[in-house]
């Protein structure tokens, strides 16, 4: 088995606007408000860390609706008018909380097949650090413009 870290989604699938100060502002209101109401960093992870020490998957059945909620985060992000100018960045943080979806639909397999949900809890890590690049690099351009 090795590693998924193909894009979910490409340029073509982000609705974007012209980029202009104005554009760039309503965006980072409207995906700073969307990111502090869902948390992203979940309890789930300990959970899974637990399992693989302990071999106690009582909270497994947990990951189900975890991934649900990732896949809804990023569908609702994908909805979201993108300036041109950070469609890339936003793009990048749509396939990072998709991807954590995806990895939590591995890692919960963990008593039945460890290897898929040990490569799944790698995709994880994965998509957590390009999701932490992305939102800084956003951060940086925001910067940048004048927008922070």
């Amino acid at each position: 088995f090795q590693k998924d870290n193909t894009p979910f989604y490409t340029l073509k699938d982000i609705k974007t606007t012209k980029t202009t100060s104005a554009s760039l502002t309503v965006y980072k209101n409207e995906i700073v408000s969307v990111l502090q109401k869902n948390e992203l960093n979940s309890i789930e992870i300990e959970a899974f860390i637990q399992g693989v020490e302990t071999g106690d998957y009582s909270r497994f059945s947990e990951f189900t609706k975890t991934a649900s909620y990732y896949r809804d985060l990023s569908k609702k992000l994908l909805y979201m008018r993108v300036p041109v100018g950070v469609a890339t960045y936003h793009l990048q943080i749509v396939n990072g909380i998709f991807g954590y979806s995806k990895a939590f639909e591995k890692m919960m397999l963990l008593e039945d097949n460890s290897i898929v949900a040990l490569v799944g809890f790698a995709e994880y890590r994965d998509f957590d650090r390009a999701l932490e690049i992305s939102t800084a690099n956003l951060m940086s351009y925001f910067e940048l413009y004048g927008i922070l």
